[in-house]
């Protein structure tokens, strides 16, 4: 089992600190939903983890060893933004190769998939490509996953498959998601945070989201 500490996240932006403090425990197994309305900085917290954002404070351990310097922060994390990472004009099976170094036979073990192994990236609709990158970064190497928007764009089908991708790979690793699909969310997440006030707070319940004023009910 592995597992990440982070503490005392802190990011300022134009004198203002957007991130004022937050801890997170993060074990194989773990699912951890982070909450938070639009500009409150979820995904800089995502950033920041994965290395390519800087912070004033952080505290960060893997396992036994204590990370001082951000870009060693990929050897925890692998990260799908918001956007696609993707090159759209090779084609999937190539782009699979060149993200993984096994498990390649396995990936391609559905129908969806191996219906788009010989068509180029830019050829698949928006959601597959969504599914494609989010599946790539769950099956890297990295023991810690950090998706961000995992279902946005996806279709209700693709959002069922995209959950139980997401259940199936956490036998194996860790996994931060933030979503504005808050269901879809819950229906997988097993701990819960909210980013309020550049405070991250960690839920005892999910109905603590109503508490705190980012759901009128649950």
């Amino acid at each position: 089992m592995n597992k990440v500490i982070v503490e005392n996240i802190t990011k300022p932006f134009r004198k203002k600190l957007i991130i004022s403090g937050g801890n997170i425990t993060l074990e194989t197994g773990n699912i951890v939903g982070i909450f938070g309305r639009n500009g409150t900085g979820k995904s800089t917290i995502l950033s920041i983890l994965f290395g390519t954002t800087s912070s004033e404070q952080l505290f960060f351990k893997l396992n036994d060893t204590v990370f001082l310097n951000r870009n060693r922060f990929k050897k925890a994390f692998s990260f799908s933004p918001q956007f696609m990472i993707l090159p759209t004009n090779v084609k999937v099976k190539k782009v699979v190769t060149l993200f993984l170094e096994d498990r390649i036979q396995d990936f391609f073990d559905e129908e969806l998939l191996q219906e788009t192994k010989e068509k180029k990236i830019c050829e698949l609709s928006s959601g597959v490509q969504k599914y494609l990158q989010t599946k790539l970064i769950l099956y890297n190497s990295p023991p810690f996953c950090l998706l961000d928007e995992p279902y946005s764009g996806l279709s209700p089908i693709l959002i069922e498959k995209m959950k139980e991708l997401i259940k199936t790979a956490s036998l194996d690793k860790g996994i931060i998601i933030t979503d504005h699909k808050y269901e879809s969310v819950l229906d997988v997440s097993n701990q819960n945070y909210i980013l309020q006030n550049g405070v991250l707070i960690k839920l005892k319940s999910k109905e603590e989201l109503v508490d705190y004023g980012y759901l009128s009910f649950i």
